[in-house]
Parts: C-alpha cells; structure tokens; sequence
C-alpha cells in the first residue's frame, strides 16, 4: 500500500507540474511577443510624428524655379513637334468623290512626270489597286487615304529625281482593314503620332540608290527606312570576248606607223594619241571593247525598301 500510495502522489506531481508549466511557458512566450510588437509600435510611431513634424511643402524659391523649367520644357516640346509637323503631309477632309479625282489626278500626274524622265512603271495603280478602277472608299477612310495618296505621290517623286531605271511595285498599310481609331475626349489622351507603312520596289544602279536614300532622308517628311534589300541582276564585271572578235574581223600585221600612232607619238604630232579607228583597223580591242567593268557596264539592282511615315497629331495646348 504504502509504494502504491508514493507512485500517486507522483503521479499527482507530475500533472500538477504540467498543469502549472504548460500555462507559465505559453504565458511567458505571449509577453514577450507583446513586448516585441510594442517595440515595434513604438518605432512606428516614433517615424510617423517626425513624418508629421516635417514640412513637406518647398519653399517659395523652388516653387518659382521649378514653375519656370516646366515652362521652358513645354515650350520645348511645343517647338520641336511643331518642327516635326512642318513638313507632313496632313490629313484634311474630303468626300469620296472628291478622293476619287485626286488619286486620278495624281496618278496621271506621276505617269507623265515618268514618262518624260524615262522611267519604267510596272504598277501604274501606285498601290490602289481597287480605286484604281473606279470603286470609292469608305466617307470615314477618305481623308486618310488621301493622305496616303499624297505620300506615295511624294515618294515616287522623290525616286525619279534619284534617277531610278524602274519602280516595280509600291505596297501600302491598308487602312480600309483596320477600324478608324476614337477620338480622344480629351487632347492628352491623343497619340503623339502614328505611323503609315509603305513598300517600294524598284531598279536603279548604285549611284541612282545612294541618291534616293540621301533624298528620303533629308526630306521635310519625318520617315524611317526599316529595311533594305536588294538582289543583284547579273555581274558587274564583262568578258572581253577576244574570241568573237577574231571571227568577225580578219587580223593582219599593224605597220609601224600605225604602232606610233598607238604609242602617242607620230613624226608629225609628238603627243597626238591613237585613235580608235586605228586600234580597230589592226584587230586590237577597242576602248570599249577593253572594259569589263565601270559604272558604265554597271547592271540595276532590284531593291526593295520598307518605310514607315510618321504623322504627328495636333496636341491642344494645357491652359
């Protein structure tokens, strides 16, 4: 009895001790939780009051100098798109009717201004295919697509007075596609600007491309050439073809004087060259005939360049 009665007791102990522990340790570890989140509290607020004993407002001085570098800013930006403006081709108002004798009119223009140049036009829609034969556009597609007319008008113009051999193929954005943008209600929400995207193909020689690169960037329009290509029609360098020349002419013994004449020197004219008869006459290639290669010799390239026309938006000036 007495050993039963001492492992009770012990046992008792034991659950008190529990009983009593368990509480003291969770007791224990809630206030020093606490006084951790009272710490920090105390430092929040400690940063919010010196937030609030600030004075968040500049002072008069800033305020003055910082109103006037706006106003330098946005007369800046006022200037330049201004400058950017210049020299676009801007949308106007017009009936399709009335697009409808302006593209005529254009287009024949641009067929004349060809045709007195010298300059081949393979597609003589200019990109228009459908108005080209009569159909109208849409009356809220009109002015843009005048716009545009305008814009190849002044693309081709600027390749012919490159001196191009060709232009081939002219492709446009098709704007009948794609759903007329909103008007903004307010002017700042309005684009800055937008861009038209063209396709021209055409010949020209080297020198002829290096000029209409030079022309399409130093034109007043703000346009960017996206892409280049070009594909070589032949070689630049000709065989002389010594062997056809023999066949049609018989080749005999040059006489001494002719020799002479073909050294530069003759007993009556120290510095008189050969000329061209004379090499001819002894079965010499010509001048001509001796050049295998030469802007003269030179063969067009077919190119191929991708633009995109920036139109700038009118902006309403912030009162």
């Amino acid at each position: 009895m007495n050993s039963k009665h001492k492992i009770l007791v012990a046992a008792g102990l034991l659950i008190v001790a529990v009983l009593v522990g368990v509480p003291g340790w969770l007791l224990y570890r809630g206030i020093a939780r606490f006084s951790t989140a009272d710490q920090d509290l105390e430092r929040s607020l400690d940063m919010l009051r010196s937030l609030y004993a600030k004075d968040p407002f500049p002072s008069r001085e800033n305020i003055v100098l910082v109103r006037d570098q706006a106003e330098t800013l946005n007369d800046w930006v006022s200037k330049l798109h201004a400058t950017m403006r210049e020299g676009q081709i801007r949308e106007e108002p017009i009936t399709p009717a009335k697009f409808s004798t302006t593209y005529f009119r254009l287009r024949n223009g641009l067929k004349g201004e060809a045709a007195k140049r010298g300059i081949g036009i393979a597609d003589d829609t200019f990109g228009f295919e459908r108005y080209a034969e009569g159909q109208l556009p849409p009356p809220r597609m009109a002015p843009r697509l005048a716009q545009q007319v305008k814009i190849v008008t002044k693309l081709c113009l600027i390749l012919m007075e490159a001196r191009v051999k060709q232009i081939t193929r002219i492709t446009r954005e098709e704007l009948e596609d794609v759903a007329a943008p909103r008007r903004a209600a307010a002017d700042r929400e309005q684009p800055l600007f937008e861009k038209r995207h063209f396709t021209i193909g055409f010949k020209a020689k080297e020198r002829a491309v290096l000029r209409a690169l030079n022309r399409l960037a130093a034109d007043r329009m703000v346009l960017v050439v996206t892409r280049i290509e070009f594909e070589k029609q032949g070689s630049d360098v000709r065989l002389p073809g010594r062997e056809e020349r023999e066949e049609k002419r018989p080749r005999r013994r040059a006489t001494g004087l002719e020799r002479l004449r073909r050294m530069g020197t003759t007993p009556g004219n120290e510095s008189a060259p050969g000329t061209p008869e004379t090499a001819e006459e002894d079965g010499s290639p010509s001048k001509q005939e001796r050049m295998v290669s030469g802007p003269d010799l030179e063969i067009p390239m077919d190119m191929t360049l991708d633009l995109d026309v920036y139109i700038f938006n009118e902006q309403r000036q912030e009162a």
